[in-house]
């Protein structure tokens, strides 16, 4: 007698197992440092099965053509009589309970294991500060006899016509990896899917999350902003700026923001080493390989252009690249022989019941079992006992006093504001330290507002500097919250008289504090006091001074190019500067213990996120500027 073969969901089932496993340990790590960090990591799930969504019909329909178009090639005597055994064909292999059930396991794996990874890829400087990015820019400039590879490609690609064409191709990965994604899922060659679908997945855990958060970098496009000495990388950067419409310097720049204002991102997220891009060229160039070598030929030349337009568009250290070119072949060849070892593994085995594999005990199956089953609540069991014992999270430390609300606060998920609501709303969360940006208007009045330009936030042309303050009120930021001037603040701050207000002088700095000293002391000189001037250099120092003997003032550090020493040396015999102010980039834990020991404050901007708030007040900091971070105040 046969031995009957299992059902085709049993079937699919062990044959995804390797996948569905590796999923859910990724899924679990996620989890558990949700809970363990008492910070959200994982988000948009909903928003990557949307994404994939729409790429479907799409896909579909350009899929079954090509399959015709083959299909009639080969069958071209029939004409259209062969209509019938095409379709018979594409029941059989892709519309079959087989085939839809093959794309329906892996469309919902892959889409949370990337809203995973996005996610983890986001926290990884909340675990590991972006400090490799010096070690690769020398190792780079080593291995390639002296001189970094962006010199050595420069004359060749420092070109607008060719850097946009490697910009365009850089962009053009995303679209073939999707494609391709789910040509995978609905490809009837067992082998090669799952091969191909495990050798990712790896490579998201092993290169894309565990190396990249070891080898925590930005890459050269941010190289001048995290390393705060000369930028070698500035002639490139200054190249790639002057080529207008660049996709790769605009998403540089609207990646860089959401990293400094802590917002999430979709699709988002800053990693260098080891480089993604790279990694999923090579894994598709293998795999397009597998199929058949005129497809993987062409798939070479697009990797090279990767490789060459992650180091051209300043995106990746050469390093980054050779790296995961390497680990991924090295991913292929083990995911083979692991599934190999699998199938062989199961082969012949009672599939009835669920890990009857050959060779295991009556014990082993059932500890399998209850190993799997436990891993289930463990994330909540180990939440509650980590709670449990936890000390007090730093987080607690914050107060009203030690808390700044960043361009008056964030409000309905906008940021810079420096409104009226946003006033409100974060005074009415337990905010009482306000920082507002000051600029002057076109008939020398001060108002309240980080850009000059007036497009993006406001939808009209021209610049602050350019139109009167009473033209400025009527506006409304983002069509919907109130505008401030100097005069209204200075009311809001006799009617809340528990508050404290920081300035941050964006222009005309001697002019807009000396207007300040004046109608603050006419409206009521002690209101002076509960005002604290940013200052940016020494000199403004000096002019501070010479206006009012303000009782506290802040050295805010993030337009100087001093050093460490030349700060301290600085504010050492200056009592009234209480508060120095570091970005997360500048921030030193040397530099702070430093200040300390002078009786000095460091606050750190912008944060909104707990767990970067956590670490930086257990690095040593004193507080904080926010846009939305209130929780502590409730």
């Amino acid at each position: 007698m046969t031995k009957k073969s299992p059902d085709i969901g049993k079937k699919l089932f062990f044959e995804h197992l390797p996948l569905i496993f590796a999923f859910y340990l990724y899924l679990t790590a996620g989890t558990l440092l949700e809970f363990f960090l008492n910070q959200k990591l994982l988000a948009y799930t909903d928003f990557y099965f949307l994404f994939l969504g729409g790429f479907l019909l799409p896909f579909f329909f350009f899929f079954i053509s090509i399959k015709f178009s083959l299909y009639l090639t080969v069958h071209l005597r029939e004409g259209f009589s062969c209509l019938p055994g095409f379709w018979r064909m594409l029941r059989e292999d892709y519309l079959s309970m087989a085939g839809i059930g093959r794309f329906v396991i892996v469309f919902t794996l892959i889409a949370p294991f990337i809203a995973i990874y996005s996610s983890l890829k986001q926290s990884i400087p909340l675990f590991q500060p972006f400090r490799w990015d010096p070690i690769f820019a020398q190792l780079d400039g080593t291995i390639h006899f002296g001189k970094a590879p962006w010199e050595w490609l420069q004359p060749f690609l420092g070109h607008p016509a060719i850097t946009r064409f490697f910009d365009y191709a850089y962009n053009a990965w995303g679209l073939l990896f999707v494609y391709s994604l789910l040509w995978m899922a609905w490809s009837r060659r067992e082998s090669l899917r799952l091969q191909f679908f495990f050798s990712l997945v790896l490579n998201w855990i092993f290169i894309g999350t565990l190396l990249a958060t070891l080898f925590s970098s930005a890459g050269p496009c941010y190289f001048g902003n995290l390393s705060g000495g000369p930028d070698p990388f500035a002639p490139l950067l200054s190249y790639l700026h002057s080529v207008p419409g660049l996709i790769a310097t605009e998403t540089q720049r609207t990646l860089w923001s959401a990293y400094l204002h802590d917002r999430f991102m979709p699709l988002g997220g800053i990693s260098a080493m080891p480089s993604m891009h790279v990694s999923v060229a090579v894994l598709l160039t293998l795999t397009f390989f597998r199929v058949n070598r005129w497809l993987g030929l062409p798939m070479i030349l697009f990797t090279l252009l990767i490789m060459l337009g992650s180091i051209h568009l300043g995106w990746h250290y050469a390093v980054d690249g050779y790296l995961s070119a390497i680990l991924t072949i090295l991913i292929w060849k083990a995911a083979g022989w692991l599934l190999a070892a699998y199938r062989n593994r199961i082969e012949g085995a009672d599939k009835e019941i669920f890990l009857s594999f050959p060779g295991w005990p009556r014990k082993g199956r059932l500890v399998a079992l209850a190993f799997l089953f436990l891993m289930i609540p463990a994330p909540l069991v180990l939440a509650a006992l980590d709670r449990q014992g936890a000390t007090i999270s730093p987080t607690h430390l914050l107060d009203s006093s030690n808390i700044v609300a960043h361009a008056m606060g964030g409000i309905d998920g906008f940021t810079y504001t420096n409104s009226l609501d946003a006033f409100l709303f974060n005074y009415r969360q337990g905010v009482r330290t306000f920082e507002v940006d000051l600029r002057l208007t076109a008939d020398d009045q001060v108002v309240a507002g980080h850009d000059d330009s007036l497009r993006d936030n406001f939808g009209m042309d021209g610049d602050i500097s350019t139109i009167t303050r009473a033209r400025f009120l009527q506006q409304r930021y983002q069509n919907r919250f109130q505008t401030l001037d100097l005069q209204k603040i200075l009311a809001l701050m006799t009617k809340y008289s528990d508050i404290v207000l920081v300035t941050d002088t964006k222009s005309d700095f001697e002019k807009i504090m000396d207007i300040l000293v004046t109608m603050g002391g006419r409206h009521n000189s002690r209101l002076l006091d509960r005002i604290i001037p940013q200052i940016y250099a020494e000199k403004d120092y000096a002019v501070v001074k010479s206006l009012y003997p303000f009782k506290q003032i802040i050295y805010t550090l993030y337009r100087t190019d001093a050093t460490d020493e030349e700060v301290l040396d600085f504010v050492r015999d200056k009592d009234d500067i209480s508060i120095i102010t570091v970005s997360k980039v500048r921030f030193s834990e040397k530099l702070t213990s430093d200040l300390k020991q002078m009786g000095k404050r460091v606050f750190v901007h912008t944060l909104n996120n707990k767990r970067a708030i956590s670490r930086y007040l257990a690095l040593g900091a004193s507080g904080i500027y926010t846009d939305f971070f209130t929780d502590p105040l409730h």
